[in-house]
């Protein structure tokens, strides 16, 4: 009888370690999930506001130029497109994709400016590897799904160089993984 009650209270005291383990693991991955997060967020916000930026000195410098109309359009959807994102999504890459082409067919790519934006995407698209490596591993993955984060948007896109459509590149890239 004795021996038995023993044997509960260690059942009981094994269940509320295992207990309390769990809910320090939910824990602790969940302030790193925020903390991810927000690294991949403030990358981000850097780099659309000086995309935003570059948009806004395009629309000022050819708004009056019939010829270049379509990259005053282009960059006016792209800023809209940009400012109600949180993340990066492929609309907006594919928007700057396409002003890319247009910037490249009439030369008027600003070089200075490419290396300066093309630095900030190499940061961002650092810090979503980083986000997406943790969400994909395990336990991880349970809780991210748990508490509604989601895998982050590469910036598929290189600006002052020839690109392929961001849309086929990823479709490319998750061909090759045979995903």
């Amino acid at each position: 009888m004795k021996a038995k009650k023993i044997i509960f209270i260690i059942i009981v005291f094994l269940l509320g370690l295992g207990y309390g383990g769990f809910i320090l693991m939910k824990n602790t991955i969940s302030e790193n999930i925020k903390s991810d997060e927000s690294e991949v967020k403030n990358s981000w916000v850097e780099l659309k506001n000086n995309i935003i930026i570059k948009n806004n000195k395009l629309i000022d410098s050819y708004s009056s130029d019939k010829l270049l109309v379509n990259i005053v359009s282009l960059a006016l959807q792209s800023n809209k497109e940009i400012k109600k994102s949180e993340f990066c999504n492929l609309d907006i890459v594919e928007k700057e994709f396409y002003l890319n082409q247009e910037l490249l067919s009439f030369k008027l790519s600003n070089s200075k400016l490419n290396v300066s934006l093309n630095t900030l995407i190499e940061k961002y698209n650092q810090e979503v590897l980083l986000f997406n490596r943790k969400y994909r591993s395990y336990p991880n993955r349970f809780f991210f799904k748990r508490f509604g984060y989601k895998e982050k948007e590469f910036f598929y896109l290189k600006y002052g160089e020839e690109n392929k459509n961001p849309k086929k590149k990823k479709e490319d890239i998750l061909n090759s993984f045979g995903i």
